[in-house]
């Protein structure tokens, strides 16, 4: 399955040119693929399964009315899945870049809320804008829990 994600990702980035990263393989959009178009708004493909199977395209920046034009991004987007509580299952997607301006942006979805976006840097009271930055943003993914709900990540190859 995830051969096919990364394929498809890679022909998708291909029609789009430019540089898509992909989200999980999982049950409500087998295939989600994030990008930022030329204004820097955050563009979700996804396929939709059920009985139309077909790709449909969000853009989650101006598509929404909890969101906006202040969550723009500059940098390319980074995907994390996190398993949110070990007792329901529910995932959760979140979506991380960096404004024009150096901020941290983060976009986050579960089934529950929809999509969101918050700005890290400035909208929380131990970051500040004395901790923007020029360089994209890297993520490490650790979507596992344990059987008491404490993260853990496994590596292929130690």
């Amino acid at each position: 399955m995830k051969i096919v994600c990364r394929l498809l990702t890679l022909i998708l980035a291909a029609l789009l040119m430019f540089e898509p990263n992909t989200g999980f393989c999982g049950f409500f959009a087998p295939f989600q693929v994030f990008a930022r178009n030329t204004a820097g708004d955050l563009i979700d493909y996804g396929w939709v399964g059920g009985s139309i199977l077909s790709w449909s395209a969000e853009n989650l920046t101006t598509g929404r009315s909890n969101i906006g034009t202040q969550f723009r991004l500059a940098s390319d987007p980074v995907v994390v899945n996190l398993l949110q509580d070990g007792s329901t299952k529910e995932w959760s997607q979140r979506v991380f870049g960096r404004s024009s301006k150096g901020d941290l942006i983060h976009y986050h979805w579960s089934p529950s809320t929809s999509w969101s976006a918050e700005n890290l840097t400035t909208g929380w009271p131990d970051t500040g804008t004395q901790f923007r930055f020029v360089s994209d943003p890297v993520t490490l993914d650790c979507p596992n829990l344990d059987e008491e709900g404490r993260a853990y990540c496994t590596f292929p190859n130690f």
